[in-house]
């Protein structure tokens, strides 16, 4: 075979592969569901949408109710706590964006079929209610389940249905949402646990327990105060307990929120200060509400402390000042820990330098 035939052929070649990739787009492109009109999905939105200014989103793990206060957003049933922006920026943007495409079943029995019954224990469906500040209710609708045989779109498919309606479409577009309560916000405080040099335990004003770190590369601490409750002979730090109790304050997010005057503090409330070595003072109160468990922050620092520290306080202090925490289960049960696991007497062990030769045995009959 020729040079020139040799390039003849790899070019019939390409324009034959060419051909059939096309062929293969027009088929799928044809086999999309024809559009009903390509109309927006919630076009009052799409009209005005600078003017929102509030989101309610509802689903079967999480509802917030979110309001916008000049550039920023808080969560207003959570008592005004800021939220993580970039996820519902995304998602208005893509709900805005929902064009319809073919018309579904209008029959509220087949509605969970795709999704669009609202939220429940077996769907990820989720309602949403976008509002302006005059009122007016720009979208009322449940986002239900994503298509799978929506055809050639690089958008994707959504089953919708607006509220007040009771067909329901398909429509192209996709809005990605948080699984879960938790990505709605930033991580409250991260305190690592190598830097804790004291934890000090309350009961109201009581102190129960007092423990300062005295080797920072072993993580060993001494016992400097326990209650006369606990008081035995010999007893120390248990630095294994300890080390784990300070992990209630590593990389801490919560799972609801809530203004911190709305929360009465017992005055047998129990609270733990962290100390760290760059002189972080952070005291976490424990407060009982109805059958859980809320957690008060108060961050400052104690004298010598670095700019690290200040720094740390601040930002703490910024996150939490004014808001109660619900916390996972987990958390609450490290800071919840008895003062009996934080101490230990040490087992009295025999040296092993020192021979010690056991009592004679006396044996009947024998001389």
């Amino acid at each position: 075979m020729t040079q020139r035939s040799f390039f003849v052929l790899l070019l019939l070649t390409v324009v034959a592969f060419v051909a059939a990739v096309a062929a293969v787009w027009v088929q799928q492109a044809q086999s999309r569901p024809d559009p009903a009109g390509g109309e927006f999905v919630f076009p009052l939105l799409v009209e005005r949408k600078a003017d929102i200014a509030q989101v309610t989103l509802e689903s079967r793990r999480w509802r917030v109710v979110l309001e916008k206060r000049g550039d920023e957003w808080f969560s207003i049933d959570r008592g005004d706590y800021p939220i993580r922006e970039q996820p519902l920026i995304e998602a208005l943007d893509a709900i805005s964006g929902l064009t319809t495409l073919q018309a579904k079943t209008d029959n509220p029995d087949l509605y969970d079929d795709i999704g669009v019954g609202g939220p429940g224990p077996n769907t990820d469906s989720v309602h949403v209610r976008i509002a302006a500040a005059d009122g007016t209710v720009l979208a009322d609708g449940i986002l239900g389940a994503v298509s799978r045989s929506i055809g050639v779109t690089p958008r994707g498919g959504l089953f919708v249905r607006r509220t007040d309606e009771a067909q329901s479409w398909l429509a192209e577009g996709t809005v990605y949402l948080p699984t879960y309560l938790t990505e709605w916000f930033d991580p409250l405080l991260s305190v690592p646990g190598t830097s804790i040099a004291r934890v000090v335990i309350y009961s109201g004003d009581t102190m129960l327990f007092d423990a300062e770190k005295i080797d920072f590369a072993t993580g060993d601490y001494e016992l400097r105060y326990v209650d006369p409750v606990y008081e035995r002979e010999g007893l120390v730090a248990e630095d294994n307990q300890i080390r784990g109790f300070a992990q209630a304050v590593v990389s801490t997010s919560f799972e609801d929120a809530r203004a911190r005057d709305s929360v009465a503090v017992p005055a047998d409330a129990r609270s733990v200060e962290f100390t760290t070595r760059d002189g972080l003072l952070l005291r976490v109160t424990l407060v009982p509400v109805d059958d859980a468990t809320w957690v008060l922050y108060d961050a400052s620092t104690v004298e010598g402390a670095t700019p690290a520290g200040e720094s740390q306080a601040a930002t703490i202090r910024q996150n939490t000042a004014d808001w109660a925490f619900l916390l996972p289960p987990s958390r609450i049960i490290t800071l919840s820990r008895p003062v009996e696991q934080l101490i230990t007497v040490p087992v009295q062990t025999r040296d092993p330098g020192v021979f010690t030769a056991p009592p004679p045995v006396f044996i009947p009959g024998l001389p």
